[in-house]
């Protein structure tokens, strides 16, 4: 059976993408089964709302829409807020390379712990999106954006400075 083009079209642009799915379940989930899940999910919501984009936005500004929603519902049905093994963490290291995943993991651990809202948030500032797609994607006006924003990254500055770490 041949695959209809807007199938192709949406094939072709959710692999393009497909780093968004993946660094945001890292954000929303913590386990590997979780992440699976979610990024399951996240799939399925894509194509099930496909129809709806009408191209007057980026996909990828849609996209985000899509996962940030599908992540939150996903946080909420399941009501997970997992204890994060913070002590089983190393943060001493020889080598610069593991020096930096463990920055990274800890980000991430971190992340873990802010508000479901705030890890929206921090996740497209990460993503490098400016404050006017940040505020479209999340719905809420730039001002808010910033003001989130510095907020989260003085709480994350905070915490990293607990562990020895400095910006």
């Amino acid at each position: 059976m041949a695959q209809l083009p807007n199938e192709e079209v949406f094939l072709r642009q959710l692999n393009s993408h497909r780093g968004i799915i993946y660094r945001l379940v890292r954000v929303y989930a913590y386990s590997a089964a979780d992440q699976a899940d979610l990024a399951q999910e996240m799939a399925l919501q894509l194509w099930k709302s496909y129809a709806s984009f009408q191209g007057q936005s980026q996909f990828s500004t849609w996209m985000y829409r899509v996962c940030l929603n599908t992540a939150l519902t996903y946080y909420k049905v399941t009501q997970r807020n997992p204890t994060l093994p913070m002590e089983e963490l190393s943060l001493t290291s020889d080598n610069e390379s593991e020096s930096k995943e463990e920055r990274l993991e800890l980000l991430f651990q971190l992340i873990h712990q802010l508000p479901v809202s705030d890890r929206a948030v921090i996740f497209l500032y990460l993503e490098g999106l400016s404050g006017r797609e940040m505020a479209n994607s999340l719905g809420i006006s730039e001002g808010n954006v910033r003001v989130k924003l510095t907020r989260i990254k003085d709480k994350l500055k905070d915490q990293f400075s607990k562990y020895g770490y400095e910006f």
